[in-house]
C-alpha cells in the first residue's frame, strides 16, 4: 500500500462527505482490493463506500466491490444486532440495582452517526461503579454470559473484564470500572463512572451526555490506542460537530479537570481537526482553553501517521505513541 493510498482512504473516511483533494478518477477494481481493507481496519468502510460512491457515481462494480459491500452488510448486521443486545444487558443491570452506562461502540453508533450502521463494533462495552461490579458480574453470568481470562488486558487491575454468551458465539461484554485500562496511564487519566458527564435514559438508565460523548472519545482513542484508527477521530468530529447536541462545554472543563483528560482531549480535537479537516474541532479546542503538550503532540503524532497505522507501514510510528503514553501517564501531576 502507497502512501497515496493511504492518504485516499482518509479523505474518504469522515461520515459528513469526501473531502477535497479526492482524485478524479476511481481507483482500478484490483486497487480497491487493498484498499478497502484497510478501510476496514481503520473502521471506516462504511464511510468509505458511501464516499466512494459519491465521489465517483460512474465507477464500476467488480469482484473487489461486491466483495467490500458483502463484508459492509456483514458488519452492519452486527452492529444492529450488539446495539439492541447493548439495550437488553443494561436493562438487565439496571432492573437488579446496578446503575450501567453504555460506553464507545453502541453509544457512539446510536447518537453520533446518521445510522448505527456506519459505525462498526465487535463488542460491547458497559461501565459501572466500582461496587457494583460484583453484583454486575452475578447478572451477567446469570444470563449465559462468562468471564474470559485469556488476555493480559483483563488480568486483575486493568479496570475491565470480558465476558463472552455461551449460546451466541461472538457476542461479548467488556465490563468496566474505568474508562482508563491501563493501571500506569491511570495515574495520569482517570474516567470512573461518576466522572463522566450523564444525563437521563429512556427506560430509567443513564447515558453520556453530549459533552461526555466528547471526553470518553478523546480518552478512549488516546489512552487505549494512541488514535491508531481514522474511526477514532471520526468519533471525536462527530461528537464536536454537535451530532449528539450540544456540548456544554462549562460541564466539559470540568469533567477535564476531574480526570485530568487535558492532553486526551486536546490531542483527539487537534488531530481530528488537522486529519479530517473538522473545524468544529479547531473551534472547541480553543474555547476549552486546555492545558496539553500541543507542540510536542502535533510533532509525534500526524496525520499521515494515523492513516499508515493500519498498514504496512505502522511500525515506524510505534515509538511516537509509546513517547505520548508516556506524556499520559504524567499529566494529572503535571497539571
Amino acid at each position: 500500500m502507497t502512501r497515496g493510498d493511504e492518504r485516499l482512504i482518509a479523505l474518504l473516511a469522515d461520515p459528513a462527505g469526501p473531502r477535497p483533494g479526492v482524485p478524479r478518477d476511481p481507483p482500478a477494481d484490483e486497487d480497491l482490493a487493498s484498499l478497502w481493507p484497510q478501510a476496514e481496519m481503520h473502521g471506516v468502510l462504511p464511510a468509505f463506500l458511501a464516499n466512494a460512491r459519491a465521489a465517483w457515481p460512474g465507477m464500476p462494480s467488480g469482484p473487489a466491490l461486491e466483495t467490500a459491500r458483502r463484508r459492509l452488510a456483514e458488519r452492519g448486521a452486527m452492529t444492529l444486532f450488539l446495539t439492541a443486545e447493548s439495550r437488553r444487558v443494561t436493562g438487565l443491570l439496571n432492573r437488579a440495582g446496578v446503575p450501567a452506562m453504555v460506553i464507545k461502540g453502541a453509544e457512539f453508533a446510536g447518537r453520533l452517526y446518521a445510522s448505527p450502521a456506519q459505525r462498526t463494533f465487535g463488542d460491547m462495552d458497559v461501565l459501572v461503579r466500582v461496587a457494583d461490579e460484583s453484583r454486575a458480574v452475578e447478572v451477567l453470568t446469570a444470563d449465559a454470559y462468562r468471564e474470559r481470562t485469556d488476555d493480559l488486558k483483563y488480568e486483575d487491575g486493568y479496570g475491565q473484564r470480558a465476558f463472552a454468551h455461551q449460546k451466541v458465539p461472538g457476542t461479548e461484554v467488556e465490563l468496566h470500572t474505568n474508562l482508563v485500562n491501563s493501571p500506569t496511564i491511570r495515574a495520569g487519566v482517570s474516567a470512573a463512572f461518576d466522572d463522566i458527564p450523564a444525563e437521563p435514559a429512556p427506560g430509567g438508565a443513564v447515558r453520556p451526555t453530549p459533552a461526555g460523548l466528547l471526553l470518553i472519545a478523546c480518552i478512549h482513542g488516546a489512552t487505549s490506542h494512541g488514535f491508531d484508527k481514522l474511526q477514532h477521530l471520526c468519533d471525536v468530529a462527530l461528537a464536536a460537530r454537535g451530532a449528539a447536541g450540544p456540548i456544554d462545554t462549562d460541564a466539559l472543563r470540568t469533567a477535564i479537570e476531574r480526570t485530568g483528560a487535558s492532553m486526551c482531549v486536546g490531542w483527539g480535537l487537534d488531530l481530528a481537526g488537522r486529519t479530517l479537516g473538522c473545524g468544529a474541532c479547531h473551534a472547541l479546542r480553543d474555547s476549552l482553553r486546555l492545558n496539553w503538550p500541543q507542540t510536542v503532540s502535533r510533532w509525534l503524532m500526524t496525520p499521515d501517521l494515523v492513516s499508515r497505522a493500519q498498514g504496512p507501514r505502522r511500525a515506524s510510528g510505534s515509538w511516537r505513541r509509546q513517547a505520548l503514553r508516556q506524556l499520559l501517564k504524567r499529566r494529572r501531576s503535571a497539571s
